[in-house]
């Protein structure tokens, strides 16, 4: 259930989206969203992260996030805006430096003026392999939350919209893609298929295998895993042997198993992997 709204209170406000590994010439950020109906004064609200004692003020003076607005927090802030030259919100850095966001995985805290936390977010490798790709809420107001790599074509969405973002459970499957085709070559530029399955259940049991043109099976990219009404998963264009393919069409599988509905269904879909220019 969603949080009522309290207007300007600080509960209000959740961590929304983390770039984590921004990649080459990019710089880390956290994504701050206010789901209230009110503005929120952030003065001497703090992140923390699971690894580091310290905690990173926001900022000490009035720092507002207007009612469903957003606010950035960058490593770099000139930096972040010179890569997102679209993004005309509010961005600061934290006070005293900044904690690395590790890639292998963190918990961060969104902590209130008085250090009681307020908002966490938990993130692991899993949640993204694709440099320069963010990780962000399907719905802010979802509870449990549920993440994913971001579908959007720039690799995330600051002081937007995410583009994971669902009002509520579909009423039947549908699968869509991002990067299709896709041109595995190294360059950070659409090196991975983007697939994101929309499941009409609060969570459901997803099965994904990729096969060539010719039906013989090259790898399982899910396996039975139990997932959100809403999961995104990534096809890096290699073989269970972790080995490149080819340029050319392929065949993906999916499956999705729905206990609450007693139901199973299933889809394939032709991938493409483009010619390197």
């Amino acid at each position: 259930m969603a949080p009522q709204d309290t207007g300007s209170s600080m509960e209000n406000v959740v961590i929304n989206e983390i770039m984590f590994n921004p990649g080459p010439n990019r710089t880390e950020w956290i994504e701050l969203y206010n789901r209230g109906s009110g503005a929120v004064d952030l003065a001497g609200s703090a992140l923390r992260l699971d690894h580091v004692e310290r905690v990173r003020l926001i900022s000490t003076d009035r720092l507002t996030i207007e009612g469903h607005g957003y606010v950035v927090i960058a490593h770099d802030a000139a930096l972040f805006r010179e890569t997102h030259p679209g993004f005309g919100g509010t961005v600061v850095e934290a006070m005293g430096g900044w904690e690395r966001l590790r890639n292998s995985g963190a918990t961060i805290w969104l902590l209130d003026a008085l250090g009681t936390p307020v908002h966490d977010a938990e993130y692991d490798e899993a949640s993204n392999p694709d440099p320069g790709r963010s990780v962000e809420l399907v719905n802010p107001d979802f509870d449990p939350p549920v993440w994913g790599p971001s579908a959007d074509a720039g690799g995330g969405t600051p002081g937007r919209r995410n583009a994971l973002y669902v009002s509520r459970i579909p009423d039947g499957v549908s699968v869509h893609f991002s990067n299709n085709p896709f041109s595995p070559d190294g360059d950070n530029y659409e090196d991975v298929c983007l697939v994101t399955v929309d499941l009409p259940a609060s969570h459901g049991i997803l099965h994904a295998m990729v096969f060539d043109i010719h039906g013989r099976f090259l790898t399982t990219l899910i396996d039975q895993a139990t997932v959100a009404s809403r999961h995104v998963f990534t096809w890096d264009g290699t073989d269970q042997h972790g080995r490149g393919l080819p340029a050319g069409p392929y065949i993906l599988y999916i499956e999705q198993m729905l206990p609450t509905l007693d139901r199973l269904t299933a889809s394939k879909h032709l991938v493409v992997i483009a010619a390197s220019p």
